[in-house]
């Protein structure tokens, strides 16, 4: 009688720990593109950001829209390089079935602000706040930038330039309008 009792209890066992592996997706597990961002030293939009705050003991606004194309993953990254003159927070959106689908905001101090040539600005646009907006489609390649300051922060948006009929200059300018 003990010998069947241990063998169903061992069976049970067994079919139990084959269903939670293989029924049930383990949910801890992380996907390829996971892995990829986080061993470039990506986090969480919300950890990148906490830390990026508590180094210049300062809060950061971000943008309440997105575009409205679908992400399926957003990572943050706060660079903390040697002292404060390159210190930046990056959020990425992306859509690990189509890389078509990148979104990315970079934000750093005001007085570390990036300068742009006139030839690469396209066009200049004012924002709720009146202040200017600087739209580029040739500093990166492959992105199109909407480059504004707001609060002490320079704000740069970029979009991949393969949705850019999608993500609009105008987009662009109602996501700089939409932080509060």
């Amino acid at each position: 009688m003990k010998k069947i009792v241990f063998t169903l209890f061992l069976s049970l066992s067994t079919l139990a720990l084959f269903l939670s592996n293989h029924v049930y997706p383990n949910e801890n597990k992380l996907h390829p593109i996971e892995e990829s961002y986080f061993e470039l030293g990506y986090s969480s939009a919300e950890q990148a950001l906490d830390k990026f705050e508590g180094h210049f003991r300062k809060e950061v606004k971000l943008p309440i829209k997105i575009p409205s194309v679908p992400f399926t993953h957003r990572f943050g990254r706060f660079n903390d390089l040697e002292g404060d003159v390159d210190d930046s927070l990056e959020i990425e959106y992306i859509n690990e079935k189509n890389g078509e689908v990148h979104y990315k905001i970079d934000i750093r101090p005001s007085e570390n602000r990036l300068e742009f040539k006139n030839n690469y600005i396209k066009k200049v646009y004012k924002l709720q706040n009146q202040t200017e907006a600087l739209y580029s489609t040739n500093v990166l390649k492959g992105s199109n930038l909407f480059v504004f300051e707001k609060d002490g922060w320079q704000y740069l948006l970029g979009v991949d330039k393969r949705i850019g009929d999608e993500v609009t200059a105008q987009v662009l300018v109602s996501i700089a309008n939409s932080i509060k």
